[in-house]
């Protein structure tokens, strides 16, 4: 929000305007009809619509970033939020996770967003501002629709195999944001009395088959809900391991297919243990087990199998049975399961393939096979499946202490 010029500057120059501190206006170059005219502050572009999506995932998402965090925190400023070390972090990993989506989608270079962001902070942080945490954050439901500046971005990222992970965290403080005065924020919070979380995204952000973006705003919002913001800077060592191995399980899947051994691959690649020998015995699991369907999901088996390579049971053991080893697998894999049921409500690949999709593929034949690619299976379908199996037994292997944290 721009601040207005002063009594005594309007009286210099009545048509004098104060800026946030932008010093160029972007204008779309192919708008012009004749030679763009030499105005100082004019930017020209010829790619108006990405440029105009940027501000929106860059600008106006870290603006919503510091509200709903610094909301959670009680505060009145947005220069209270800039201030406070867990909301900042969540901020510039919520700018990082964005940044990186831009770059994929738009060929924006890593020197151009660098370049970008610190602009974008560097206004933030403009003391004349004096921008309210109220006025920023206030309706929430607009700015928690489909293509606004949080589900957008988390979209974007998603659909390049990045995790939104402090996005999420973003958006489910989106929706704990109250104001009494502020008939959006009242309507949603009232919608929360009755209904869940994961009713209220569908609802008002408009998601319905991206159940694994619901479930992690859902996490986040319970999450939140309980410890409040101060875990955000404690558990950057494990939120850095596990985006690493969503995004090696998305890129994995992407690339090389197979499921069950596109997980084990990424959680090699992730933690530095590469199995061989599994990854190989894993070939059949793919596709609900050789791609029929009707078996389990291969993120779910392949993580299963990995998992097992660190808890499992050992043959030089079986004297006293090894019970401590084949029960702690056992704990890990119904872990695992447990997560594949909050989020996907299966473990069967047919059954996952019906949330992801809406119907189910058994890629038995090249026309099926044909169609499950045309429907984005290997787009940000199972890629996300895939992502969210790794990420899930990253946490789970530092939880139980095999891998430090």
């Amino acid at each position: 929000m721009a601040v207005e010029p002063t009594d005594e500057m309007k009286k210099e120059d009545p048509f004098v305007v104060m800026t946030n501190g932008y010093k160029l206006l972007t204008v779309d170059k192919k708008a012009l009809k004749n030679n763009p005219p030499d105005i100082e502050g004019i930017r020209l572009t010829e790619r108006i619509a990405s440029e105009e999506i940027r501000k929106m995932y860059t600008y106006n998402m870290v603006h919503a970033v510091y509200a709903y965090l610094g909301k959670l925190k009680n505060y009145t400023t947005v220069m209270e939020s800039i201030n406070d070390k867990a909301v900042q972090s969540a901020a510039l990993g919520a700018l990082e996770e964005v940044s990186r989506a831009l770059q994929k989608e738009y060929n924006f270079t890593e020197q151009e967003m660098n370049r970008w962001n610190q602009e974008v902070l560097e206004n933030m942080a403009n003391p004349i501002l004096r921008d309210t945490i109220n006025r920023v954050g206030g309706d929430p439901k607009r700015k928690l629709q489909n293509k606004d500046r949080l589900i957008g971005p988390a979209m974007l990222c998603r659909k390049n195999g990045i995790m939104p992970y402090y996005l999420t965290i973003a958006i489910a403080c989106g929706y704990m944001f109250t104001n009494p005065e502020d008939s959006s924020s009242v309507e949603i919070q009232d919608y929360l009395k009755t209904y869940d979380i994961k009713n209220a995204v569908r609802r008002y952000s408009d998601i319905h088959y991206e159940v694994d973006l619901i479930q992690q705003i859902s996490e986040k919002f319970i999450k939140l809900k309980k410890h409040g913001l101060d875990w955000i800077k404690k558990e950057e060592p494990v939120i850095n391991a596990v985006k690493n191995a969503y995004e090696r399980g998305f890129s994995n899947e992407l690339n090389i297919r197979g499921c069950a051994q596109c997980a084990i691959r990424a959680l090699g690649e992730a933690t530095g243990k590469v199995e061989k020998g599994l990854f190989q015995a894993a070939s059949g699991l793919s596709g609900g087990i050789a791609i029929i369907g009707d078996g389990s999901c291969g993120g779910y088996t392949g993580g299963v199998l990995y998992m097992g390579s660190y808890a499992g049971r050992r043959l030089d053991y079986l004297d006293d049975g090894d019970k401590i080893a084949q029960y702690k697998s056992y704990e890990m894999s119904q872990k695992l399961h447990d997560r594949f049921m909050e989020t996907y409500w299966s473990v069967t690949c047919s059954e996952i393939h019906k949330q992801i999709f809406g119907k189910a593929y058994s890629l038995r034949t090249k026309a099926v096979r044909n169609d499950f690619e045309e429907a984005g299976g290997h787009l940000d379908k199972c890629t996300t499946v895939i992502a969210m199996a790794s990420s899930w037994v990253m946490e789970l292997l530092m939880e139980e202490g095999f891998i430090l944290k």
